[in-house]
């Protein structure tokens, strides 16, 4: 057992040691093997012929063996010049390839980078594209609900306009009523306070034309006809309500339940001031202080819209194919 231990450790002290010189040797630059190289050779080579046994028995004098180091000097120079020169040139080939590569890469980066602004370019271009589209389907939307709400608003200044014109005829009918009973004359506002309290019928709106409000793109347009048509339904329905009978002259909407109507009657004259006759004071207040005026503004802003929606319609039919 000891002596295979001891051989083992020779054995592997010996690899150490060559693994040493190894790493030695390849420490030792190139250049210095080359020099060594160049004149060990000669001296190597005059050995082998000087000692050794050789083929040939004349091996020359001093000047043949100055001729041959010259010769071998000058072949074994001139392939380290040309090793040398390899050597350059192959770095200098390499750099000017890298150079080469360097600019290729720029210029592959450049055209990318184009190809990317001109791809997102072209994106922006079709996604603003598409977005004009989109908001000229959404203004021809309008067109149906703009002249729906047209025909509605011009319908509701004429039947209130008439309603007006109905109230004036009854507050000179009380008056004459009253100068022919030779009753005392009443003050005007007490006649038209009695005159309001009639019953007046007011054009009932097309209901349909909530539904297609919000399809309206001017938001301060829409909100103003949503409550312009919600007070007139109200005014309306108000108006509708004779609160000088006894069980009140309630009109019921075309359809309604038997059930529905006589609950809502009911609720209707337990509430009598607040929802009825508030409601027709209210109504004309709304009439002297410009409620017609009101709509016929609003009315001129849906003309205004109108005629907007058919320049967009009038121009796409223009740019269609079958046009050019």
């Amino acid at each position: 057992m000891e002596e295979n231990n001891e051989h083992n450790t020779s054995v592997g002290q010996e690899n150490n040691d060559r693994r040493k010189l190894g790493a030695i040797f390849k420490a030792i630059p190139y250049w210095v093997w080359l020099i060594l190289l160049f004149f060990g050779f000669p001296i190597i080579l005059n050995l082998v012929i000087e000692y050794g046994k050789v083929c040939w028995e004349y091996v020359g004098d001093g000047e043949d063996w100055l001729g041959f180091f010259s010769n071998y000097a000058g072949g074994f120079i001139g392939a380290m010049v040309a090793l040398i020169i390899a050597g350059k040139q192959g770095k200098e080939q390499r750099k000017l390839v890298e150079i080469q590569l360097k600019e290729q890469r720029k210029l592959i980066e450049i055209q990318l980078a184009a190809t990317k602004e001109e791809n997102l370019t072209q994106f922006e271009r079709s996604k603003l594209a598409e977005e004009e589209k989109e908001a000229k389907q959404r203004k021809l939307a309008q067109l149906q609900p703009l002249i729906i709400a047209q025909y509605e608003i011009k319908e509701m200044i004429y039947s209130l306009k008439i309603v007006n014109n109905m109230r004036r005829e009854s507050i000179k009918h009380i008056q004459d009523r009253d100068k022919k009973a030779n009753t005392k004359e009443q003050e005007l506002a007490e006649i038209k306070i009695e005159a309001e309290k009639n019953v007046y019928n007011l054009r009932p709106i097309n209901g349909s034309l909530f539904s297609y409000i919000h399809l309206i793109e001017d938001m301060e347009l829409q909100s103003k006809l949503f409550i312009k048509l919600s007070q007139y339904k109200d005014f309306g329905e108000a108006l509708a309500i004779n609160t000088r009978d006894k069980d009140w002259n309630y009109k019921p909407e075309n359809g309604i339940d038997l059930k529905v109507a006589v609950y809502e009657a009911r609720e209707i004259n337990q509430r009598r001031e607040m929802l009825v006759e508030k409601r027709k004071e209210e109504f004309w207040h709304f009439m002297d202080t410009g409620f017609v005026y009101q709509l016929e503004n609003l009315l001129k802003k849906i003309n205004s819209e109108i005629k907007d929606v058919e320049k967009i319609k009038n121009l796409n039919k223009d740019s269609s194919p079958e046009n050019q």
